[in-house]
């Protein structure tokens, strides 16, 4: 049976086509838009706004539309300039506008007349009440991640997830499930950079699937009023950091010892448990090619060395001698009692009695 050529480059193309479609993921992008008035408030229609990162001065230009409407969508988390030139009217500049992950962060724009040579700055304000939707969000900074006083390195774990747990509406569990606005704590979804880190067995985090800590940008719980792109009510999403313009690195060193660890107060507990932990690493980010590439590396080690003390029940002396004298004791044998609830010592099974030697008597 003879097989003509284009059969098999079709075949072939499909094959291709099948392997190299994407996953999806959900974005961690947000918008930016606004509205652009003169000084009588009537909107300005057609007018350019460019929307510049500040940490990448990598820039967008983006039109009004007729209703003097502007939307730059796909936008990285950041800080960001956002400016507008007109014939007739000075230069307006709005600085530090802070985009988070998937936010929609409204900045409009009021234009004064006077010549373009001008310049009128105007530093934003953060939003207090987001006016552009519905949904109830919270975040951690990379700031925060990094100086608040949460032990999340001294379990023998690098993940800084319990940190949510300060944020408001949010509770977690024993076992680090997380409830956000009173959802159950298997209706929500985690994710890193987009990528699902969900445990699809207990429906909680993949705690270990994290960057460092050194290398989280935002930590953001999003509760009610999600849209159609969340699969369930309530959504955890880590963003991690990139690089920009400037130079920048770090290392730190997190020691743990018995030493510096507070007495337990357990009846029974001789002493402290001995320990030694070292968490240790570091970052470097900059500029590959300015204003086009960037990089952002680090590394996190953790050695937790420790020891954990067990409260046992071992046999009384009158126990080692058989003696188990309000214990009922039956010979397995034939089944009948012991006299006196008393095991002969013959009966011992030697390898017993030899581990016993290592436990004294309670």
């Amino acid at each position: 049976m003879r097989i003509r050529p284009f059969v098999i480059a079709l075949s072939l193309a499909t094959a291709v086509v099948c392997l190299t479609m994407p996953a999806f993921a959900q974005t961690v992008f947000g918008t930016i838009l606004g509205t652009v008035t003169d000084p009588s408030g009537a909107v300005m229609p057609n007018v350019v706004i460019t929307v510049t990162n500040q940490g990448e001065n990598i820039s967008r230009d983006v039109r009004s539309d007729a209703q003097g409407n502007y939307q730059a969508e796909n936008m990285k988390a950041g800080l960001y300039t956002v400016s507008a030139r007109v014939t007739g009217f000075k230069d307006m500049v709005l600085t530090d506008v802070r985009l988070e992950a998937r936010q929609t962060v409204r900045a409009d724009i009021k234009l004064t007349v006077g010549s373009a040579e001008q310049k009128v700055t105007v530093e934003a304000n953060a939003e207090l009440v987001n006016t552009e939707t519905q949904a109830i969000s919270a975040s951690v900074t990379s700031t925060e991640v990094l100086g608040l006083p949460a032990n999340y390195r001294g379990a023998g774990s690098t993940s800084p997830y319990n940190l949510l747990a300060f944020l408001p509406g949010v509770t977690g569990d024993e076992f680090g499930n997380i409830s956000v606005q009173g959802t159950g704590t298997n209706q929500a979804e985690y994710s890193v950079d987009g990528i699902s880190t969900t445990n699809i067995r207990s429906s909680g985090p993949q705690t270990e699937m994290f960057p460092s800590a050194e290398n989280i940008a935002e930590m953001k719980v999003q509760g009610s009023g999600g849209g159609a792109e969340y699969g369930s009510p309530a959504d955890i999403t880590t963003t991690s950091k990139s690089g920009t313009n400037a130079l920048h690195g770090s290392v730190f060193e997190y020691f743990q010892n018995a030493a510096l660890d507070a007495t337990r107060f357990v009846i029974g507990t001789p002493g402290k448990a001995a320990k030694s932990a070292n968490t240790f690493g570091g970052s470097i980010s900059g500029p590959i090619f300015k204003n086009r590439t960037f990089f952002f590396g680090d590394y996190e080690g953790m050695r937790y060395r420790t020891q954990t003390d067990l409260i046992e029940t071992v046999p009384n002396q009158a126990m080692r001698n058989g003696n188990f004298n309000g214990i009922a004791t039956v010979n397995d044998l034939d089944g009948t009692p012991f006299l006196n609830d008393t095991i002969p010592t013959n009966r011992f099974d030697p390898r017993a009695t030899a581990i016993l030697q290592f436990y004294p008597p309670s």
